[in-house]
């Protein structure tokens, strides 16, 4: 069991809550016993009653792998999930950096979600990914700076949250939500851009998602560098998700993929408590 699951399981702001709750609810249902039964009355009886309460309180603390909570006001649906998101039967948001670049090796890392993308998705044939690229970025090249300086793949930078469309069986967005550098290492984002890119991605799916649901990962939350926990992304993901839907609806449901590896990096409690005052 790592510290960070430790932290969440004896945190004193929601545990403490939790165990006066359980105490309070275990006191109601002992207290009448006490009236018809006799029962010892005796500091073993009271110690098994804080022992059963802190116990209940652990357990109702544990950290959830999965979290939905419903917005009854505006009939929108918000679920943290654990598992690939690749694997989704939704629309599905992909992350790129700024030159749109697709090749594997020292540019684009294999184990990454946008090379396991380009191997699941396209069969590793980039040739066709790129063709489909040229022809969705043909209208953005406008806003489009050229590079020479970076020293290998593409040289075309496009602005943070640019957002292209892509139907490969279901709608694939791929944003920008990150730059790379010219020695091909992405530069430490900040904060604003990860917000700026996450507001145009939901203009992009209002405008094309079709009221369908979508499903996103946890973006910037390692080549990007953002200095940010995943539990920090989760809510900015939350936050602009909602505050985009609150002006003008932008889909039914919105899932968000926690990757079995990085489980033990997020706060569920902290992530449910968000929702819950949001």
């Amino acid at each position: 069991m790592t510290i960070t699951t430790l932290k969440q399981l004896f945190g004193l702001k929601s545990l403490i809550p939790k165990f006066f709750a359980s105490l309070t609810l275990l006191w109601l249902v002992v207290e009448p016993i006490a009236v018809f039964q006799k029962l010892p009355n005796s500091w073993y009886g009271y110690a098994s009653l804080l022992a059963t309460s802190f116990i209940a309180a652990i357990i109702w603390n544990w950290p959830k792998a999965v979290i939905k909570h419903r917005f009854s006001h505006n009939d929108l649906t918000v679920r943290v999930v654990k598992g690939d998101v690749l694997d989704a039967r939704t629309n599905i948001v992909i992350g790129f950096c700024d030159t749109f670049d697709t090749q594997i090796g020292n540019i684009i890392r294999d184990t990454s979600l946008q090379g396991q993308f380009q191997r699941q998705i396209f069969g590793g044939d980039i040739a066709n990914l790129d063709l489909q690229l040229e022809s969705l970025l043909e209208p953005e090249k406008k806003y489009a700076i050229h590079d020479p300086d970076k020293s290998a793949g593409k040289h075309l930078r496009f602005p943070v949250g640019t957002t292209l469309t892509l139907h490969q069986g279901k709608r694939y967005f791929l944003f920008v939500y990150t730059r790379m550098g010219n020695d091909l290492a992405c530069i430490p984002t900040p904060a604003e851009d990860i917000t700026t890119a996450l507001y145009k991605l939901w203009a992009a799916v209002r405008r094309n998602g079709q009221n369908e649901k979508v499903s996103i990962p946890i973006v910037a939350s390692d080549l990007a560098r953002s200095g940010l926990s995943r539990t920090t992304l989760m809510k900015m993901i939350m936050l602009t998700f909602y505050t985009s839907h609150v002006s003008e609806p932008v889909t039914k449901a919105l899932d968000i993929y926690v990757h079995p590896a990085d489980t033990e990096h997020v706060d569920f409690n902290a992530i449910k408590s968000f929702l819950k005052h949001m």
